[in-house]
């Protein structure tokens, strides 16, 4: 079942970009800008709360319009966001993280659910609780190996430019280069939704 693959692997990568925010940002607030753990996250809570206020939205587009797309640009946003999270310096302000981490969340709430549905109605009913279960397994897995590959990115690459600056800038750079990566598995995601077939 091709479409339930590509779902699947899709659903995963945003699983990737959804537990990536809070764990490398919550070092960015704290050790970089020095805010404390209660601000950091509030500012974290915000655009969570924008994910979840753009779900029933999601829904609605998705019963009217062409799912493959929705699915598309959805992406594109979570990827946008990255994009330009991957870019921060210690003179960003916080409405610009605020801004675009709200954007990539927005992405993330609404690609949610076409993405399950799009895949779950792509295989037999009778396979349906296999499919479902098998869908959970990937993004409880996906999220572990994100946050265990992307903790060992983070400490490699601080560990290398703070050879070649102060402990600060090591981790802002070390942070950036995170995004960045993730960008790209979100490009991967979106060329993946193109692939997918429009639903008769």
């Amino acid at each position: 079942y091709p479409i339930y693959a590509s779902c699947l692997l899709i659903n995963s990568f945003v699983s990737m970009a959804l537990c990536l925010a809070p764990f490398v940002l919550a070092i960015y607030f704290q050790d970089v800008l020095g805010l404390t753990p209660w601000i950091s996250g509030v500012i974290l809570l915000i655009p969570a709360v924008v994910a979840m206020l753009v779900i029933p939205g999601a829904q609605w587009v998705y019963s009217r319009t062409n799912g493959k797309m929705l699915i598309f640009y959805s992406i594109l946003l979570i990827a946008l966001g990255n994009g330009l999270l991957g870019k921060l310096t210690l003179e960003t302000t916080l409405v610009y993280v605020l801004f675009w981490l709200c954007v990539r969340y927005s992405g993330i709430g609404l690609s949610g659910m076409p993405i399950t549905d799009y895949g779950m109605s792509s295989i037999p009913k009778e396979l349906s609780n296999h499919g479902s279960a098998l869908l959970n397994w990937c993004k409880m897995m996906a999220t572990s190996l994100s946050l265990s590959g992307f903790t060992m990115v983070l400490s490699m690459k601080t560990t290398i430019y703070s050879q070649q600056t102060d402990i600060i800038n090591a981790q802002l750079m070390a942070i950036n280069d995170v995004f960045l990566y993730s960008t790209m598995l979100m490009i991967a995601a979106a060329f993946l939704a193109l692939g997918l077939k429009n639903k008769g």
